[in-house]
């Protein structure tokens, strides 16, 4: 991060989705869950989106940039994106949903 002039302006990590909680009041959090594809286990995954809607509606003042080839995407998240742009993930044909802060609509 530090050649990328990023040292103390942005925070990576890995954490349980199901346990975070950041006192941050504003943020951005972005990330490519896993889609299905390759395990064919749509269920397992769609809980997963299920609790990336609720870590989202946990942090009001966070957006959300998703990348995902599952078309329940949204439908498991709990809510339709702000925003979309097709992409592709190698051969994939992907979105990436961009959720604005619950507080700025």
């Amino acid at each position: 991060m530090a050649q990328a002039g990023l040292d103390g302006k942005i925070s990576l990590f890995r954490e349980d989705l199901r346990t975070l909680s950041l006192s941050e009041e504003r943020g951005c959090f972005l990330c490519n869950p896993p889609y299905g594809e390759r395990m064919s286990d749509r269920k397992t995954c769609h809980s997963l989106y299920e609790g990336l809607g609720k870590l989202h509606r946990s942090h009001p003042g966070w957006g959300m940039g998703v990348i995902s080839s599952d078309p329940g995407f949204e439908r498991a998240f709990g809510r339709r994106a702000d925003r979309r742009r097709r992409l592709y993930n190698g051969r994939l044909e992907c979105q990436f949903l961009a959720y604005d802060p619950i507080s700025g609509r």
